[in-house]
C-alpha cells in the first residue's frame, strides 16, 4: 500500500463517518471477556505480520529477545495509560459530548497527514 492509499484511505474513513452517526444510532457493539479482546487483538494486528517477520527474522537471537521485551514493556505503559485516560471523569465527558465527531477528525488529520508528509499532494500526478 502506498502513502496516497494509506493517506486516502484515512481521510476517507473519517469524511464518510461524519455524517453516518447520528445521535439516535445504535451504540456500537462491545467486546468483552479474553478471547473477544484477544480475537480483535489479532483481527487488529494481522497487518503487522507482513512487517515484524522480516524484521525478527533479519535478528539474532538476542536482539530479538531485547526486541521482545521492549515491546512488552511498552505495550504494558500504553495500556496503563489508556486505563487511566479511558476512566478518567473528563474524558469520558468529552468523549461522550463529542466522540461522534472526534473520531471521524481524527481519522480525516491523519489521512491529511500522510498525504502532506509524503509528498503526494506536491506531485499529485505521480
Amino acid at each position: 500500500m502506498t502513502d496516497r492509499d494509506r493517506g486516502r484511505r484515512g481521510a476517507g474513513i473519517g469524511v464518510r463517518a461524519l455524517p453516518a452517526r447520528r445521535d439516535d444510532a445504535e451504540p456500537p457493539a462491545v467486546v468483552g471477556g479474553l478471547l473477544g479482546v484477544t480475537g480483535v487483538t489479532i483481527a487488529n494486528g494481522a497487518d503487522n505480520i507482513a512487517v515484524y517477520v522480516p524484521v525478527f527474522r533479519a535478528l539474532d537471537p538476542i536482539d530479538g529477545l531485547v526486541w521482545l521485551l521492549v515491546f512488552g514493556a511498552l505495550v504494558g505503559l500504553w495500556c496503563a495509560v489508556a486505563a487511566g485516560l479511558g476512566g478518567h471523569p473528563a474524558v469520558v465527558r468529552l468523549v461522550g459530548r463529542a466522540g461522534h465527531w472526534l473520531v471521524p477528525a481524527a481519522f480525516v488529520a491523519i489521512g491529511v497527514v500522510i498525504l502532506v508528509s509524503s509528498g503526494v499532494l506536491t506531485h499529485p500526478t505521480a
